[in-house]
């Protein structure tokens, strides 16, 4: 079943959003500032699309059809899209082949592991690094412990933590989890 986004329709697609980037590494947790943006990109009103099977939401995108380079072909900005089930990156996959009459460029912010591009063997694509940016994690062991991971991974990894600019002393800190869980403890001062 494929309908069109409302907005009574967030709370669902803030919630499979969550559910997918637990487990997706580099993926954050979202505030209405960054979802005000996948929503209407550069201020300008995207299309919401979501797909569910047997009355739950699997995958949903955010597009804007933008004029292309050459009359009549157009492209599609993808601002955001996520699926949770390989049948929902099916579904994706082919409503965005349902537009290739018309369509020249898909544009999406993501990589090819994501899951977006498998499966689609007549797919050409490009990559590009549009945008660097850098984030500072005052409470690194909040931060690992907090975030999702992974089912399938079991491990323990060791860090030394050290940030003059905040003042925090020195310490190193070990991580350990499975089964998408974790635990940050400090382990001691580190001596230099």
């Amino acid at each position: 079943d494929v309908r069109q986004f409302t907005p009574q329709d967030r709370p669902e697609v803030h919630r499979l959003y969550r559910d997918v980037a637990q487990g997706t590494n580099g993926l954050l947790n979202r505030g209405a500032y960054v979802w005000s943006r996948m929503e209407a990109p550069r201020g300008e009103q995207a299309d919401g699309f979501l797909f569910s099977f047997d009355g739950e939401l699997e995958a949903y995108l955010f597009m804007r059809r933008v004029a292309g380079k050459t009359y009549p072909w157009h492209d599609l900005e993808i601002s955001d899209w996520k699926a949770s089930t390989a049948r929902g990156h099916a579904a994706l996959r082919s409503f965005l082949r349902s537009h290739g009459s018309m369509v020249r460029y898909a544009r999406y912010d993501g990589n090819v592991q994501d899951g977006l591009t498998a499966g689609m063997p007549e797919a050409a694509y490009t990559s590009t690094l549009d945008l660097s940016w850098m984030l500072r994690l005052l409470d690194v062991g909040s931060a690992l412990s907090n975030r999702g991971y992974p089912k399938a991974v079991e491990t323990e990894l060791s860090f030394d933590v050290d940030d003059p600019l905040f003042g925090r002393s020195a310490h190193k800190l070990t991580v350990s989890g499975g089964r998408g869980r974790s635990e940050a403890a400090k382990s001691g001062e580190i001596r230099g």
